[in-house]
């Protein structure tokens, strides 16, 4: 998931103005992150919300004006972007991967988990017995 913002990222850097285009990627890339470790908590994610849009304008801001350079600043562009995108995508993952919770049911209970083949099986085999 990392890689392939990263990637969009560096193709959208080489064109000019369009660095903006990659804050709602980045939002996106950090909501699959938080989704895929069972961490996504709304609130958290709008408190983030604000800085990482402050953060990325600014950078992105920052990084329009190297298109003043044809080739050379639309480069430094696309490397500013992935660069940005991997370590903001590398500090998402290690963080949640830490806060992970249990898999939830549409309820909000703890989902149930089966845990072994073993277990079912043995299961199955009183449930014959039985009979």
């Amino acid at each position: 998931m990392i890689t392939i913002c990263a990637v969009i990222g560096a193709l959208i850097g080489f064109i000019p103005g369009g660095t903006f285009l990659l804050i709602p990627m980045e939002m996106f890339m950090l909501y699959k992150i938080m989704d895929n470790h069972n961490a996504f908590d709304l609130m958290t994610f709008l408190g983030l919300l604000v800085p990482l849009l402050t953060i990325s304008a600014f950078l992105k801001g920052l990084a329009s004006f190297l298109h003043a350079m044809p080739v050379i600043g639309q480069v430094a562009n696309s490397i500013v972007a992935v660069v940005f995108i991997i370590s903001l995508g590398n500090l998402a993952e290690q963080h949640y991967a830490g806060k992970a919770q249990t898999p939830r049911t549409s309820l909000g209970r703890p989902a149930r988990v089966r845990q072994s083949d073993d277990d079912f099986s043995a299961l199955q085999r009183v449930a014959v017995h039985q009979l």
